[in-house]
């Protein structure tokens, strides 16, 4: 996964979840010292087995790519610029 808009790593969390006895599990993106991201936006999931495809959280982790990006192209910076 990309870093965040602010330059923080960031990580795809999970935990499972059961709701009226249906058993499911939930995903979210978060900085690695356990802080909100930066981007606004949803950046949580939650599905409930039987489990469809494409997964949520890849989509979602599609979707933060995407968003990093954009919002690394416009800042000006690359990665090669931080190597």
């Amino acid at each position: 996964m990309n870093n965040c808009v602010c330059g923080k790593e960031v990580r795809l969390r999970a935990c499972k979840i059961t709701v009226n006895r249906h058993r499911g599990i939930t995903n979210w993106i978060e900085h690695m010292d356990g802080t909100k991201v930066c981007p606004p936006g949803e950046w949580s999931s939650a599905e409930m087995k039987p489990y469809k495809t494409p997964r949520q959280s890849a989509a979602l982790v599609e979707r933060w790519n995407h968003i990093a990006n954009v919002s690394n192209d416009v800042s000006g910076r690359s990665e090669a610029d931080e190597r």
